[in-house]
């Protein structure tokens, strides 16, 4: 009987970036931001997201000895991509990458991470397999779309036990739900991610190219229909778009991302009696969702209820501290109410968050005009 051991292994500089995840579940909002994404162009027939190339193998024999453990393999391979003296890889969200492309460019998401480190761990005769975790791990926004972001690692089997190679920042204890899955499906991942990046930059077509091509690589993956579903319903085919949202629910019936997502495309058509249900069945995911208390929120406002507009504004922000625009949309409110210095408290905490240089001067002009009030 093999005795079960955990080890987990985080990257020492990662804790200084805050990670946006692996894979993602689109959820259409209503609001309109510029696009984000950057991609390569589609090349499908070709793609070998683990190949290796010469430079990466000599560079495995620089950093790793084949004279170490298995356990010291793993963390002299951590060292090289992400210590001080090693590649010096830097984190960028929408840079979803194949293993060659991740090293040789030096930058990379959590996926493009994971695909690295496994392509790599395996040259050096690992048994290094990828782990889906079931826990939405953030919410992101871009372009027309919110995203709802998972997290990937990976397990190494050393003897009897498995060691965790995880790139998320603020680490947990334990996951909830960790389970290891083949490479179809992590394929399946990195183009259901080039698919979102490409809905999120409107071009519809190209998305639906590359969530085609992750259901080819796994019909069983229950997001890249969602997001299919998605696409679909921006180029306006409701029927189609349906068929998809079920699909990804004969998969998972519990799914929240596809519940909410075929509840909306129900209200966009009219088709009340059939929404409601579903959206009592994601009631608990929405309240984590702080762009659903976002979005509550400015309908209290358009409605003139402040009191409740402040409530919903608070609870996403309590809930995504670190986006600009809630603390903006919370000024306002609590500008509307009479609430001068409130309001200028939430612009200064907005303006500390905002990085583009044309907000920022906006930002502290409306300062200064409630400053002199």
């Amino acid at each position: 009987m093999s005795i079960y051991k955990e080890k987990r292994y985080q990257s020492p500089r990662m804790g200084r970036t805050r990670l946006r995840s692996w894979t993602a579940a689109v959820l259409m909002v209503l609001v309109t931001l510029p696009a984000l994404a950057t991609r390569k162009a589609i090349d499908l027939e070709t793609q070998d997201i683990l190949e290796l190339t010469p430079k990466m193998a000599r560079f495995l024999v620089r950093h790793v000895s084949p004279r170490q453990d298995s356990s010291d393999q793993v963390t002299a391979l951590m060292d090289a991509l992400f210590g001080r003296k090693g590649l010096g890889i830097t984190y960028e969200s929408t840079a979803t990458l194949t293993a060659a492309e991740t090293f040789e460019t030096g930058r990379g998401n959590c996926l493009s991470f994971t695909i690295l480190f496994v392509a790599l761990a395996r040259h050096l005769g690992l048994n290094a397999y990828f782990e889906e975790v079931g826990e939405v791990i953030s919410w992101d926004r871009r372009g027309e779309v919110l995203v709802r972001n998972q997290h990937m690692i990976v397990e190494v089997e050393i003897e009897n036990a498995r060691q965790q190679v995880d790139f998320l920042s603020e680490a947990r204890q334990r996951y909830r739900s960790v389970r290891r899955i083949d490479d179809q499906r992590a394929l399946a991942h990195y183009y259901n991610n080039l698919g979102v990046d490409a809905l999120a930059a409107g071009e519809v077509e190209t998305s639906l190219i590359y969530l085609e091509q992750a259901l080819r690589a796994d019909e069983s993956f229950g997001y890249a229909w969602t997001n299919k579903g998605v696409a679909q319903r921006r180029q306006g085919d409701f029927e189609a778009a349906e068929a998809s949202h079920l699909r990804a629910l004969e998969i998972d019936r519990s799914e929240s991302a596809a519940l909410t997502n075929l509840a909306s495309l129900y209200l966009a058509i009219g088709e009340l009696e059939k929404a409601q249900p579903l959206l009592r069945r994601v009631e608990d995911d929405l309240d984590r969702n702080p762009f659903h208390h976002f979005r509550q929120g400015m309908a209290h406002a358009r409605n003139g209820a402040s009191e409740a507009a402040i409530k919903q504004l608070k609870e996403a922000i309590r809930r995504m501290p670190e986006e600009p625009e809630f603390h903006v949309a919370l000024a306002d409110v609590l500008s509307d109410a009479g609430e001068s210095q409130k309001a200028i408290a939430s612009l200064r905490k907005a303006l500390a968050l905002t990085e583009d240089e044309e907000e920022r001067q906006q930002l502290e002009a409306e300062i200064k005009a409630l400053e002199r009030r």
